[in-house]
């Protein structure tokens, strides 16, 4: 003879994503493997958010981006409706890699200096360094900064600039813009 016990929804499985979540992710919960009831019947989830173990208010199965802070531990606590059965997993929010855009001043004659202007990206607001390489037709030259000056540059070369950002904490992946002088 067999007994058939009910005693609610299983626990649910979860799993919070991005796995090292930065600042412009989205953390998602994932549930492995959907709760029934007695009946069959899927079963509903409730969620609660802790940041630094205080509640968060506001989300239901995600966090958007832009709600973290790197440095933040976040934990997802999620309830199966009608039982008792918890499940939660947690995310330190890590540090976003930065990022830079270059764009070079155009020029077409040997008389003006060759700007690059640099625009940061850093999703985590961190003070960027910058590596700065200058080559002209493919050769490295000893320019530093930002500015050649008009008096280092000849008619029909092409200077590139590399730039790598460093936060202190990861470096970017370098970008490169080149530009003829005429």
């Amino acid at each position: 003879m067999w007994f058939l016990l009910a005693c609610g929804p299983l626990p649910p499985t979860v799993e919070l994503g991005p796995e090292a979540p930065n600042t412009g992710d989205r953390l998602l919960v994932r549930i492995s493997h959907l709760d029934v009831d007695e009946h069959g019947d899927p079963v509903d989830h409730e969620f609660t958010w802790f940041v630094d173990g205080e509640l968060f208010d506001g989300a239901d199965e995600d966090v958007g981006p832009g709600s973290t802070t790197k440095g933040e531990h976040w934990e997802v606590v999620v309830n199966a409706v009608g039982g008792r059965r918890t499940a939660s997993d947690s995310a330190l929010i890590v540090n976003a890699v930065p990022g830079v855009e270059v764009l070079l001043e155009a020029t077409t004659t040997t008389d003006l200096d060759v700007t690059a202007y640099l625009y940061e990206d850093d999703l985590d607001g961190d003070e960027l360094t910058y590596d700065i390489v200058w080559t002209v037709d493919d050769v490295a030259t000893d320019q530093t900064g930002t500015t050649v000056p008009a008096s280092a540059t000849s008619a029909g070369e092409t200077w590139t600039i590399t730039v790598t950002p460093d936060d202190g904490e990861d470096v970017g992946d370098p970008v490169s813009a080149s530009i003829a002088v005429g």
